[in-house]
């Protein structure tokens, strides 16, 4: 039996064409929209089922596992971008710091003035660990301090003070045990220079180029400048009292950053004359 479209009602009666088909040697010469179905692909019981469109659960599943391979990649890449950017403003702004606390070192140790008095037991120029009497009765985060009187510029004005005025440098312990580096001018609040440093070293170098860790060195005679040639005595008494208590230069290195990312700067400044 066979429906008005000439479609086969059932599996047998399409079963039942194929093999007509097949003893009339395939239906050569007529014209059948039969003939063109693959008969041996059917047997009775069998229906013509088409697949409906849309997507199985696994072809879902693939989709999803590639969306989430290339988003991965998307985000690690975006990651490393920003971690190297955040990496290079650090470098920047540590560079920026160390070199402007170095030039205000320099600037400030250049224009120093030695106060005639400040001898003997009070130097012109002292450097090294807080002393007893500034720890004494307090607690201070303080490891070393260079202190000295200078020309120097104090708060924002710009331009260096023609009154001499203390100077003083400070390293400070913070909390996580990392340093930062202060400047405090004549008993004002200091301001920090350098907020955090991992490292730091400062050395004094005498006029006959002995380096030591601390100024005045325990050799008192290593703090006066050589004598020059062809100047009278008078001068180079007065000389050798207005150097009296100066290194020649001072060795600084400063390594900021933290543990795992650290910049060291250095550089050596001379002292002034003193006058």
């Amino acid at each position: 039996m066979a429906d008005r479209a000439g479609t086969p009602s059932n599996g047998g009666a399409f079963a039942r064409r194929c093999g007509a088909l097949a003893r009339n040697g395939g239906g050569v010469g007529r014209t059948s929209a039969w003939s063109a179905l693959p008969c041996g692909a059917f047997s009775a019981g069998t229906r013509l089922v088409m697949r409906e469109a849309g997507f199985t659960l696994v072809e879902i599943l693939v989709a999803l596992l590639l969306l989430a391979v290339v988003a991965g990649i998307g985000f690690s890449v975006h990651t490393a971008a920003l971690r190297a950017a955040r990496s290079a403003a650090a470098v920047a702004d540590a560079s920026r710091r160390g070199i402007m606390a170095l030039n205000r070192l320099a600037e400030d140790v250049a224009n120093l003035v030695l106060d005639p008095a400040a001898t003997g037991d009070r130097p012109g120029f002292a450097a090294g660990p807080p002393s007893p009497e500034e720890r004494e009765g307090r607690a201070t985060a303080q490891v070393f301090v260079i202190s000295f009187t200078a020309r120097a510029v104090a708060g924002l004005d710009p331009q260096p003070s023609g009154t001499p005025l203390t100077v003083r440098y400070l390293v400070l312990r913070n909390a996580n045990d990392s340093f930062r580096l202060a400047r405090q001018v004549a008993g004002r609040p200091a301001v920090t220079l350098v907020p955090e440093l991992a490292d730091y070293a400062f050395s004094f170098i005498a006029a006959d180029g002995e380096r030591f860790p601390h100024w005045p060195p325990d050799t008192p005679q290593a703090s006066r400048r050589p004598r020059e040639n062809g100047v009278s005595p008078g001068l180079l008494e007065e000389e050798e009292e207005w150097s009296a208590g100066l290194p020649a230069a001072l060795n600084v290195m400063l390594v900021l950053g933290r543990a795992t990312e650290r910049y060291p700067f250095r550089t050596t400044v001379l002292v002034g004359s003193g006058r």
